[in-house]
């Protein structure tokens, strides 16, 4: 059996709503459209991880938030996703991946493509130049 003055402390805390209740830990930053670069310089890298990984730390940005400024709550893309192309050990492809890399463009102020000219080239229209002839 529980003791009372125990029983009395258990029932006290029940009764705050979840509302009121403080939230444990630093304060999210805000998310601003378009940040300010921390550094004039730019030094131009060649591969897509290397550049993507400049910029990020360039305008003072984390993985984690530039995936929360440029995904809106109807995007289905993983956080994990942008943190695999700045390792190099996945680079995009997809149409939405593509649309994520000119937001990406559009928040850190860059030439629009920047970031697709850096990929390597691959293959997308590899279905087209095996059609089958026509027949009339």
């Amino acid at each position: 059996m529980i003791p009372k003055a125990r029983r009395k402390r258990i029932s006290s805390t029940r009764a705050i709503p979840p509302s009121l209740k403080k939230k444990r830990g630093p304060k999210p930053r805000p998310v601003v459209e378009l940040p300010q670069a921390k550094s004039a310089i730019w030094a131009d890298k060649d591969a897509f991880h290397e550049a993507l990984a400049f910029h990020i730390e360039r305008h003072g940005d984390t993985v984690w938030h530039l995936h929360k400024a440029i995904t809106g709550p109807k995007d289905r893309v993983d956080r994990k996703t942008i943190a695999h192309w700045v390792a190099g050990t996945k680079v995009p492809r997809s149409v939405t991946s593509l649309e994520l890399l000119g937001r990406i463009e559009k928040r850190y102020q860059l030439p629009a493509g920047y970031f697709a000219a850096k990929l390597p080239h691959v293959d997308r229209a590899a279905g087209q130049a095996h059609q089958r002839p026509r027949l009339v």
